[in-house]
């Protein structure tokens, strides 16, 4: 039987497949940091805001569909989310954008943040935004206008999403207090 996106089982599906996406696309950022061609920073900020976009419309999908039946691969869309900034630390080491103790230290902080990813969800999503910002601000200087473009899909995504950002903030915020300051 063929399964359409508008049934609870097609929109499972359809937001795995979009999730699962983000895994090849971390192997090609990690690809372009080997690529001797011009633009490569273009091309790895193109790919990120296509990762972004299956990101965003996988929540969707995934929200859509029957929410007490979420897929391995559902309840692990951090850890694969982190792949791609994994993908672009390594690409930007690779590409010579990125000094290699700098991103050394990332790489640490990085893998405690994946660790922790389980538990404090909100620490794997803040770790990810240094690569992310670093990729989008060197795009800035080969492509001004694809860097806008990335900033501008950004300011949307967290527009029409608005109540789960300052959420996870505070998630975070409350994550940290409980494990460095001593209650009293």
């Amino acid at each position: 039987m063929f399964i359409t996106v508008t049934t609870f089982r097609g929109r499972r599906f359809l937001a795995d497949l979009l999730t699962f996406i983000r895994l090849p696309i971390s192997v090609v950022i990690v690809l372009l940091g080997f690529a001797d061609i011009e633009k490569a920073v273009t091309i790895a900020c193109a790919v990120l805001i296509l990762s972004w976009t299956t990101d965003t419309f996988d929540g969707y999908f995934g929200k859509s569909a029957n929410p007490p039946n979420i897929s391995w691969i559902g309840r692990h869309d951090l850890q694969i989310d982190m792949m791609v900034s994994l993908g672009i630390l390594v690409f930007l080491v690779l590409h010579d954008q990125m000094n290699l103790w700098f991103a050394g230290g990332l790489l640490i902080l990085w893998l405690i943040a994946f660790i922790f990813s389980w538990s404090a969800p909100s620490i794997g999503r803040f770790i990810q935004t240094p690569m992310y910002a670093w990729l989008v601000w060197l795009t800035f200087f080969e492509t001004p206008l694809l860097g806008w473009l990335a900033i501008a899909f950004l300011a949307a995504v967290l527009i029409f999403t608005w109540p789960r950002y300052p959420n996870e903030l505070t998630e975070t915020i409350e994550w940290w207090k409980h494990r460095l300051i001593r209650k009293q």
